[in-house]
């Protein structure tokens, strides 16, 4: 599928709305972009009331009738997650798409008060956590909800080990990311067998080798970062592109089985396609979400 076939330029979509965490920046702002080209309603979310208004005011420039507002939601923190949720189902706000966008690359091991590991807690427990707490009221929607979740290149040379489910220590900045990806394509699969008969349509996706900001914050030696940025940005492709993988799980040509990723060499870049997932890519998925469920038990 290219560029022609995924941008319905004809087609306004004024009736739906696409909320999408982590909007101000990277492959998520490249997203907001073609949704409002769409003319799609989008809430994003950020951190900051700063970074937000900056982010309305650029794409107002742009798109001056847009309809676009964002909501605060730190990851790191789950009272945080717990308010986000509330004022969503407070304010009764219909969401037709949510993308679970957020995240961070490679950041040193610290345990937040909880004891829970940093990457692992924002990359994956509050995803779940946040995910777990909206899926009831998604359930009572008069229409399809449609929810996407990103995984990663790396889940392919890394398992899961579920001695350290929650890292008691550092494994390494990619062991422990691409952990956390495999733990989001076990939930996937999970909520897919699960609400297979609902009006919950669930898809993954992984975006391919991409350029962003996050890659800039993962390397603390300058040296070597100036070097990897060089090499990155030659070979890995852009924000932009990489956010076709999202702009096609919007449509439902897809079976749950499958996955969109980029269809070039190793899925490392190029416009999407559908892939089959293979049962190793989510195999003890129960063992992942029945561990996941008890550590978080007190929080859900």
């Amino acid at each position: 599928m290219n560029k022609k076939d995924l941008i319905s330029h004809n087609i306004k979509h004024n009736n739906e709305t696409v909320l999408i965490t982590g909007g101000n920046s990277g492959i998520g702002k490249a997203f907001i972009s073609l949704l409002l080209q769409e003319e799609y309603k989008v809430i994003f979310t950020v951190r900051s009331k700063e970074k937000g208004e900056a982010t309305i005011e650029e794409f107002n420039n742009l798109y001056p009738n847009c309809n676009l507002s964002y909501m605060l939601l730190d990851l790191s923190s789950f009272n945080s997650i717990k308010n986000f949720a509330k004022e969503i189902i407070d304010n009764k706000i219909d969401i037709h798409h949510f993308y679970h966008n957020a995240g961070i690359f490679r950041i040193p091991y610290s345990k937040d008060e909880e004891g829970l590991e940093i990457n692992t807690k924002t990359n994956f427990f509050s995803p779940y956590i946040l995910n777990e707490k909206l899926m009831p009221y998604f359930l009572t929607l008069d229409h399809k909800v449609h929810i996407n979740f990103i995984f990663s290149l790396t889940t392919y040379f890394y398992h899961l080990n579920y001695q350290e489910l929650n890292p008691t220590k550092q494994y390494g900045k990619m062991k422990t990311y691409a952990r956390t990806k495999i733990m989001i394509v076990h939930y996937y699969y999970y909520l897919m067998k699960k609400y297979e008969s609902t009006n919950l349509r669930f898809t993954l996706s992984h975006p391919g080798a991409t350029y962003t900001s996050l890659i800039d914050k993962g390397y603390r030696i300058n040296w070597f970062k100036h070097i990897a940025t060089i090499f990155m940005k030659l070979a890995f492709h852009t924000p932009l592109k990489a956010s076709y993988t999202y702009l096609l799980s919007l449509k439902e040509e897809n079976d749950a089985n499958h996955y969109i990723c980029p269809r070039g060499l190793i899925e490392i870049s190029g416009y999407p396609k559908y892939k089959k997932l293979r049962s190793k890519q989510y195999k003890n998925y129960e063992v992942t979400i029945e561990k996941t469920r008890e550590l978080l038990k007190n929080h859900l």
